[in-house]
């Protein structure tokens, strides 16, 4: 992604979800054209700390990103239900879960509460 800052600064960010990430660089490269790089990038690392029937305690890794403010928005879904939390923090405790049902966590790391950075998911059957 790129765009212009209000100082006129050009700003790229690549966005990556996943293990895949598709990028544009320039109007002078043969496309498709595939790009690699040797920098390490920081993933975010969902944990299921505990479960029973109707809870779940969860906890991830921080996303260092400078002077920027990070928060995380977790999502639980469950058929065609979800529901969406923001916190600044590193974990997370879900309760009134239903008994024997499988629900879909996805931790979503954010910039100053809109550019996404990374994300990641874990699902688990309640018992």
């Amino acid at each position: 992604m790129q765009w212009r800052s209000n100082d006129g600064r050009i700003i790229n960010r690549l966005l990556c979800e996943g293990n895949r990430t598709s990028c544009i660089v320039g109007g002078r490269l043969p496309l498709p054209h595939r790009i690699t790089t040797g920098n390490s990038t920081t993933f975010l690392k969902v944990e299921i700390v505990s479960y029973d029937w109707n809870f779940v305690n969860l906890s991830w890794n921080a996303i260092e990103t400078g002077n920027s403010h990070v928060t995380y928005r977790v999502t639980a879904k469950r058929g065609n239900k979800a529901i969406d939390l923001v916190t600044p923090k590193k974990s997370m405790a879900l309760s009134s879960l239903k008994q024997l049902t499988r629900y879909e966590i996805k931790v979503q790391a954010l910039e100053n509460n809109s550019v996404p950075l990374a994300s990641a998911a874990v699902s688990f059957i309640t018992g």
